[in-house]
């Protein structure tokens, strides 16, 4: 039986509790709760204006592809990434220095 922490790719890369979480369970969730920060943020700052400004330029141009974007949704995509990454580097320095497991919780979660 495979556990979530197994080797990929001749034991390279792990499935990590961290990335298991964010495929499986949180990224739909989280994505839902930022989106609108995200949106709200992105027009405070006037970045939609000048990507809608830049997309009208674009597409003024005769035969360029079209472009379908979706610019909230990639910076909601991307800082979901980030927050996993470091949860995942993290949890590597958990697993790997064992100082590191400062509660119960910790030594039950990441004891191997």
């Amino acid at each position: 039986m495979l556990t979530l922490t197994h080797y990929v790719v001749s034991g390279i890369l792990a499935l990590t509790k961290s990335k298991f979480l964010s495929v499986k369970k949180m990224s739909p969730s989280l994505a839902s709760e930022m989106k609108p920060i995200v949106d709200d943020s992105l027009n405070d700052v006037g970045a939609i204006k000048a990507y809608d400004d830049t997309m009208a330029a674009y597409t003024s141009v005769p035969f360029v592809p079209d472009i379908k974007s979706d610019m909230s949704g990639y910076v909601v995509e991307k800082g979901i990434e980030g927050i996993f990454h470091y949860m995942a580097e993290e949890e590597a320095a958990i697993r790997n220095n064992p100082a590191k497991r400062t509660t119960e919780l910790l030594e039950r979660v990441f004891g191997l």
